[in-house]
């Protein structure tokens, strides 16, 4: 049950990092703002994933 609900967290994450990187290209082409749409998706994917490590699979 844990675990299900981690992966759909990480799933729900993952997607709304995908519609800022929709929303960057469409709105403002700029690289800076990818730049830090790329950082953002890279520290909430780390930070989501620390206590995915610590979580007992058996």
């Amino acid at each position: 049950m844990a675990r299900s609900s981690v992966l759909i967290l990480i799933n729900y994450a993952y997607n709304f990092t995908l519609s800022l990187d929709h929303g960057a290209l469409q709105n403002n082409n700029s690289t800076f703002v990818y730049i830090i749409v790329i950082i953002l998706k890279v520290s909430t994917l780390l930070t989501l994933a620390r206590p995915v490590r610590s979580f007992s699979w058996h």
